[in-house]
């Protein structure tokens, strides 16, 4: 996969100035003078990119299977005993969304979940009186989604003709937009599959907050899978400009479990020993369970709806 960007997606300008060059990002990260978009602008190492060559690449057998069986033969099954555990959580921030969905598309209808992963989100959504569709490039997940949401999972990346337009009353996608090599075309590939007066909820890491500002090149945003990098500003744009009326957006709280703010975000910004310590101490209590919200200001979520 290639990506060599020459304008800037949102408001065609050409011209951009350097930003980082983070040790573990796929290449030099630049912002665009006019808008303000910040992007990777050429992709020089894209062996943690999922594009059009790996998604075809998935194993016949694993495209459309519904057997969990399946997963045993799948690396991404070390990934789901986590998961899990965090099901509670992620559950719980489900909840959430649909809640803000509801008041402006309330059930029934059919929702769209466009990266789904493994499908807890198409779970709750099922339950509230959706009727579940995903998209997931990664196998596992994929096949995950399919046994236990009961939800219609295709195994690939979002292509022209992917869904028919005007399909779907509800779309969403949490935490995708920056890894995808083609934003602007995917969110337009979106609107077409969505009704008139249906709405699209996109989530994404905030790059216009105090803890970038603070620690620059070393922020936990700036991944070797990280190609786009939105704020606010940037979200209205991109909206506006494919013709969706923006009608909200907002900093979710992430719900959480003890377990994982220790094990996964005290790992990206603690020394092991700490981590290590409050471990050994709180595993095994009640505590080590108990969830709890955070809102750094990190995330940002836009809604908008497609004109009638």
């Amino acid at each position: 996969m290639s990506r060599e960007i020459n304008s800037c997606i949102i408001c065609d300008n050409a011209a951009f100035q350097p930003l980082y060059y983070p040790l573990r990002s796929p290449g030099r990260i630049v912002r665009c003078d006019h808008c303000g978009f910040i992007f990777v602008q050429s992709v020089e190492n894209n062996r943690s990119i999922i594009d059009e060559l790996s998604a075809r690449q998935v194993e016949d057998r694993l495209r459309c299977s519904r057997d969990l069986d399946d997963l045993a033969d799948c690396w991404e099954e070390t990934e789901l005993t986590a998961k899990l555990a965090e099901a509670p959580a992620l559950q719980a921030n489900a909840v959430d969304a649909l809640e803000r969905i509801a008041r402006y598309c309330p059930p029934p209808g059919r929702l769209l979940d466009f990266g789904c992963g493994w499908g807890f989100f198409l779970d709750a959504a099922k339950a509230r009186g959706w009727t579940p569709y995903g998209l997931e490039p990664l196998p596992g997940h994929a096949l995950y989604s399919r046994a236990k949401a009961g939800a219609d999972v295709l195994t690939d990346i979002l292509r022209d003709g992917t869904y028919q337009d005007d399909f779907f009353d509800v779309i969403t996608s949490f935490q995708v937009f920056e890894h995808l090599p083609d934003p602007a075309g995917d969110l337009s590939r979106l609107q077409k599959a969505l009704k008139p007066g249906g709405v699209l909820l996109i989530e994404v890491p905030n790059i216009d907050t105090w803890s970038v500002s603070l620690l620059g090149k070393r922020h936990r945003h700036f991944v070797a899978d990280h190609l786009n990098f939105f704020s606010p500003s940037t979200l209205d744009l991109i909206f506006r400009k494919y013709d969706l009326e923006v009608v909200e957006i907002y900093s979710p709280t992430r719900k959480m479990s003890v377990r994982h703010f220790v094990s996964t975000w005290g790992g990206r910004t603690m020394p092991q020993g700490v981590i290590n310590g409050m471990t050994n101490l709180l595993q095994g209590t009640p505590i080590w369970q108990k969830q709890f919200g955070l809102n750094l200001g990190d995330i940002v979520a836009i809604i908008g709806r497609k004109p009638l």
